[in-house]
């Protein structure tokens, strides 16, 4: 049984969802494992006759047909918006989609409740939000006993119990909250949905709709046999632990939670082939002036708009060393940087002394640059490497060079179609 892991080593963002879904497709995997996150994630897929979805809970593989989704007990769901994209995928006219979906009882739900008390915590912030999504994972990590969706299999009283403590906790700690208008509307926007005899009867409702979908987490990793894809969300450098805090997310953004799962027989890092980062915080090669265009990431009230800026040298390696290394790249959206006259790559930080942690070393550091000629071609066209403009591939394996890790993929387009197999 092969087992491949995805990792991003950005800021999110990094086209993990075109990683998974052509690497399912490559090694003709069964079973996609979502291991970490929640909910908040927008892993886009295209198809190469053009249906495309963006998956939030879903595993990035459910397009080709039979490959089933995991969701291990380390990923937190929402119910509610796990119906949603269901619904959305049998219109697609996948039908066959809830069958093929496998889900841990461990996991934790995140609630109204949860996103009610992170929307208003990012809104009392003002001018300096952390850049939530909004959709209260990071609130539903602190629960000291979170609710599971193996509550939902208990008995209603006390799963109800669970529920009343919840809204009562979360609701308090909104209301100690200095108000404006803005946190006043998004309290009572949710007002109506935190009542724990309709949201009790709706989990259990959803427990029932899954009963067959619902198991064991340990069972289901015992019973695999075919090829596995372990899919990552966020990135490397959003991790609590190896993150600037505060502009981090709360769950583990390595691969040590794939790890905890299975033995991995090939790590794949996963990193555009220029900077960017949606949400507030340090970037530290952000370029204002440069114009790519962006499909899909579009500005939102949570995480404002898109940036972007030059390859971040120092930063990937960074990320390639908090996940303990990776066996090799996937390099995505070559295609965006065609047109550029010249492509800068920050090689080196130079740093001030004194710093005391990851947040002000970012802040207070100084980027250093070096140049590349661009190229006019368009290559979202271009099936092999060789074919790629010289300038193309004297960009890709100056990265590969300094990164000291084999470019294996590159992408110049969002299909399984417009991948590039450089290096065996």
């Amino acid at each position: 049984m092969k087992t491949t892991a995805v990792i991003g080593l950005g800021w999110g963002d990094e086209g993990k969802g075109s990683a998974v879904d052509y690497l399912t497709w490559e090694t003709e995997a069964d079973t996609v494992i979502r291991f970490n996150g929640g909910p908040q994630a927008a892993h886009h897929v295209v198809l190469p006759d053009g249906t495309w979805h963006c998956f939030s809970q879903f595993g990035s593989g459910t397009l080709i047909p039979g490959v089933r989704t995991f969701l291990h007990g380390n990923m937190l769901i929402s119910p509610l918006h796990l119906l949603m994209e269901r619904q959305v995928l049998i219109d697609k006219g996948f039908e066959d989609v809830q069958e093929r979906l496998f889900i841990d009882r461990r996991c934790p739900i995140v609630g109204p409740f949860h996103q009610m008390l992170g929307q208003v915590l990012e809104a009392s912030r003002g001018k300096e939000g952390f850049g939530s999504v909004g959709m209260g994972v990071g609130q539903a990590t602190l629960d000291e006993d979170p609710l599971r969706l193996e509550d939902a299999l208990s008995d209603r009283v006390t799963l109800r119990k669970k529920l009343s403590s919840l809204i009562k906790e979360k609701q308090h700690l909104a209301e100690e909250l200095s108000w404006n208008d803005e946190i006043k509307q998004i309290y009572e926007k949710f007002q109506k949905d935190l009542n724990p005899d309709l949201l009790a009867n709706f989990y259990m409702y959803f427990a029932y709709e899954f009963s067959k979908n619902i198991v064991g987490g340990g069972e289901f990793l015992l019973d695999l046999e075919g090829p596995v894809v372990l899919e990552g969300a966020q990135g490397t450098l959003l991790d609590p632990v190896l993150g600037p805090y505060p502009y981090v997310t709360k769950t583990d953004s390595t691969l040590n939670p794939a790890r905890e799962l299975l033995p991995i027989d090939e790590a794949i890092g996963v990193v555009r082939a220029y900077g960017h980062r949606h949400g507030a915080g340090p970037f530290v090669t952000e370029d204002p002036s440069l114009e790519i265009a962006e499909d899909h990431n579009l500005d939102n009230r949570w995480q404002g708009g898109f940036r972007v800026g030059a390859f971040d040298i120092p930063s990937t390696r960074y990320a390639i060393e908090g996940n303990g290394g990776v066996d090799s790249l996937m390099l995505t959206n070559l295609d965006r940087l065609s047109g550029q006259d010249k492509i800068r790559v920050c090689f080196r930080y130079q740093e001030k002394q004194g710093t005391k942690n990851r947040l002000e070393y970012l802040q207070s550091c100084t980027p250093q640059y070096r140049e590349f000629p661009g190229w006019g071609k368009d290559i979202s066209g271009v099936r092999k490497y060789e074919e790629l403009p010289f300038e193309a591939r004297f960009y890709v394996e100056f990265l590969e060079q300094v990164l000291e890790v084999p470019i294996r993929f590159i992408s110049v387009g969002p299909t399984r179609e417009h991948k590039i197999v450089k290096s065996e």
